[in-house]
């Protein structure tokens, strides 16, 4: 809590839904929710994209596969594939539901096959940094415009 006092489990693993893992957290403050991967292996192969209240606790495993959650930006979902396209989906955030199909922005995002991480993340003015998987040295900028 802001105030402090004792932690809180904010999301646990809906074993009735064959949940076993939830991974790569993103809070998103202005927004009140929580970005993570739900999984139902060990395997990131099988992540989806799930979105939770901070204030109420209550959770969405979304109709998306993928391992790492960037962010939502212009009522836009943004997360890497554990191919490492980097994708963008619609989304209503107030009814955590998705109004749309996804779209890939970018592909070959560096990516942890163990972990889901992806090397990527997008700035609140829509910035995208992220690192090609091809070219493990080479980092690459690009901004809304496309430069």
């Amino acid at each position: 809590p802001d105030a402090g006092g004792e932690a809180r489990e904010l999301v646990k693993p809906d074993r009735s839904l064959g949940e076993l893992y939830l991974d790569t957290p993103l809070v998103m403050d202005d927004d009140g929710v929580v970005l993570y991967a739900s999984s139902k292996t060990n395997s990131i192969s099988d992540a989806h994209i799930a979105i939770a209240s901070l204030r109420t606790g209550e959770h969405t495993i979304l109709d998306i596969v993928g391992s790492c959650p960037l962010g939502i930006l212009d009522g836009t979902l943004m997360y890497v594939t554990t191919g490492g396209a980097l994708m963008g989906v619609p989304i209503n955030v107030r009814k955590r539901k998705l109004t749309g199909a996804p779209v890939q922005l970018v592909s070959d995002v560096s990516l942890n096959t163990t972990t889901g991480f992806a090397r990527a993340a997008i700035a609140r003015n829509g910035t995208l940094f992220y690192q090609n998987g091809t070219h493990a040295s080479q980092v690459v900028s690009e901004g809304t415009d496309g430069r």
